[in-house]
């Protein structure tokens, strides 16, 4: 198989393509893997073959457009706990955030990793804030950290 073949597969030959993966045992995933990823493999035969069934449609079909894939990065990097860009310092575990709202006083200590109030653990203040408001709600504004920009 030369190198354009391997890039881009003509769009009729790619159910052929996916049909001879599923008949493939592991060395020849492992072959397939290398001239079509560049790289070594690992995982099982089930993950290899889907991942190379993707990658075999992604050839001929094209893949995400590029503002798809950086939104996917961006709710990665936040679903793993990491900001979009580093903004302020977390705070000290056992910092407590005391705010009175309608009426009621809300107590959160802030603990590794995220937030504790009643009892639950959350990642963010935005996260604390928005179960007490039952509303999407800044949480560094909501407990006072941060001043609305005028």
């Amino acid at each position: 198989m030369t190198t354009a073949q391997a890039t881009a597969p003509p769009p009729a030959s790619v159910l052929a393509r996916i049909a001879a993966l599923q008949q493939m045992d592991r060395a020849e995933l492992h072959k397939q893997w290398a001239a079509m990823i560049g790289t070594t493999p690992s995982g099982t035969s089930a993950s290899l073959r889907q991942r190379l069934i993707h990658r075999v449609q992604e050839l001929a079909y094209g893949g995400l457009p590029s503002r798809v894939k950086a939104t996917l990065d961006t709710v990665a990097r936040r679903d793993a706990g990491e900001a979009d860009r580093p903004t302020e310092k977390a705070p000290t575990p056992g910092t407590r955030f005391i705010r009175e709202w309608r009426g009621e006083r809300h107590e959160v200590t802030a603990c590794e990793g995220g937030f504790e109030y009643l009892g639950k653990r959350y990642r963010s203040l935005t996260a604390v804030a928005k179960a007490i408001t039952n509303q999407h709600t800044n949480g560094q504004l909501f407990f006072g950290l941060r001043k609305r920009k005028e």
